[in-house]
């Protein structure tokens, strides 16, 4: 029996009731899918027409190709081709879905990683928004205070709170006169020399502040005797400290928070000592008996006070601070005589140093610059970009022409006043908080990890390599000689250095 239409025996045979032709199944229900007649007479016809009929199940007899031993091995071949190509494309899909999974796992963990950048950012803003608010309402009780105080500066002839042309014009003359003075000064006599200061080591070691609150965060050393100390501490107090006696001299106690920096006035016949603190305040100390006693407090500041620098008249002192602010101020009144902000140090300054000749201001700031103002006209006049974090110190050296940096980025970088641009660079290898120059402009130092560098300014290149505190160090001063060096740590030791 064979199919109607294919002419092949039927798997699933049926016949049709009017016709008797005998079809397959499958082939006549497509056909009359679309026609509805038989396709061999044209009589009408649908599937209710169809009888199927049993039929027994024969074997397809195998190609021609399987029949021998050489068409076997072809037929293999073809299935093992088949095989290959099929195990192909499932390597490609393999290896296509991995890249895609790769591609969602590395966009799920950028998605992460903003996501924490983000939050960070909110947390950050919103301890902004709350320090500004904080800042504000004393703002408006500073302002307050002062409007009082001026009503009574008035009343009483008081001294004035502003830079007048007089002051401007004596900064002025000192400066030309200093600028002069310095090209024609010779190298002092028993200046230390490179030979000797690489053979420095440690010459004495000291702890005069309290073991509660352990950590010493800036150091001054006396104008007149190298071996008087000035410290401040995390513990609240400066210490004026005699290593010759290696008794403390003096304690000065008056501030409520860690202290950030000290400084003797130049001039040691003045007897008078600064100091500024993370509680908002710099205070002028005065000789007073056997130790010093508070003159004046300066309170001009919103935040913490980060810097104080004394100018070279010796009469009066720069400060700065966290709230993007610096001052200046008489050191015989203790009057902030000018406030300036700066809208572009939004993370306020960390470091203040007064050029050589005094017509210039430097100061470090937290967004990783060092900025330079103008004293005429206390406006911005230039800034250094280069450092990577924030810059910790700063200092010039003494004939003008160059400026010392130092960051978090683990740097000291030397900059030319004259060309405005960073011409050298030293990397100290771990995070620098402190910077020094000798009085003379040959020598610097710096402090970085637990490791004290002492190098040429000209060459920027280190000289000697001081390791002995146990724990990082935070400050770092010259003696005017070059002959010393003192430094301080967290491990609360003040170490003295020399041949």
């Amino acid at each position: 029996m064979f199919c109607a239409i294919s002419g092949e025996v039927p798997k699933e045979p049926v016949v049709s009731t009017k016709t008797g032709h005998l079809f397959e199944k499958s082939l006549i229900d497509k056909y009359l899918a679309s026609e509805d007649k038989c396709p061999v007479t044209g009589e009408e016809l649908t599937t209710e027409d169809l009888i199927p009929l049993k039929a027994t199940q024969t074997a397809k007899p195998r190609p021609i190709t399987a029949t021998s031993i050489p068409g076997l091995l072809s037929h293999f071949q073809n299935e093992w081709d088949a095989l290959m190509l099929e195990t192909y494309t499932l390597k490609q899909h393999l290896d296509s879905t991995r890249k895609e999974l790769s591609q969602v796992l590395y966009q799920h963990d950028a998605a992460c990683r903003v996501i924490a950048r983000l939050m960070r950012e909110r947390d950050e803003a919103r301890a902004m928004v709350s320090q500004r608010q904080g800042q504000m309402a004393e703002a408006a009780a500073a302002q307050a205070a002062g409007e009082a105080a001026d009503t009574m500066d008035v009343e009483g002839g008081a001294a004035p709170t502003e830079i007048t042309e007089a002051v401007i014009g004596e900064l002025t003359a000192l400066g030309k006169q200093l600028s002069k003075g310095r090209k024609k000064r010779p190298t002092p006599e028993g200046l230390a020399s490179e030979a000797d200061i690489g053979e420095y080591s440690e010459q004495g070691s000291a702890t005069p502040h309290s073991s509660v609150k352990q950590g010493i965060s800036c150091v001054d050393m006396h104008p007149a005797d190298k071996t008087i100390t000035l410290t401040g501490g995390l513990d609240k107090s400066a210490i004026v400290f005699n290593h010759t006696t290696n008794k403390v001299v003096a304690e000065l106690k008056g501030h409520s928070k860690k202290l950030t920096s000290v400084k003797f006035h130049p001039d040691a016949s003045r007897d008078v000592i600064l100091t500024t603190s993370a509680d908002k305040t710099a205070k002028i100390w005065s000789k007073s008996g056997k130790g010093y006693a508070e003159s004046a407090t300066i309170t001009a500041h919103t935040a913490e006070v980060t810097g104080v620098s004394v100018h070279p008249t010796g009469a009066y002192a720069a400060t700065v601070g966290m709230d993007a602010a610096w001052t200046f101020n008489s050191l015989e009144t203790g009057a902030c005589l000018k406030r300036v902000s700066d809208d572009k140090a939004p993370g306020g300054f960390t470091c203040v140093k007064f050029h050589p000749d005094g017509l210039i201001l430097g100061m470090g700031t937290d967004d990783n610059m060092v900025r330079i103002w103008d004293m005429k006209t206390q406006s911005l006049v230039h800034s250094f970009e280069g450092h990577t974090k924030k810059v910790t110190a700063l200092d010039f050296s003494e004939n003008g022409y160059y400026m010392g940096s130092t960051s978090e980025d683990g740097t000291a970088r030397l900059w030319d006043l004259r060309k405005l641009k960073n011409v050298k660079t030293l990397e100290l290898g771990s995070s620098a908080t402190s910077i020094s120059f000798d009085h003379s402009g040959t020598y610097f130092c710096a402090a970085a990890g637990k490791d004290i560098t002492v190098g040429v300014i000209k060459a920027w290149t280190p000289l000697a390599t001081l390791s002995g505190h146990s724990k990082d160090a935070t400050g770092v001063c010259f003696s005017p000689d070059a002959t010393s060096v003192v430094s301080t740590g967290m491990d609360r030791a003040v170490k003295f250095w020399g041949k």
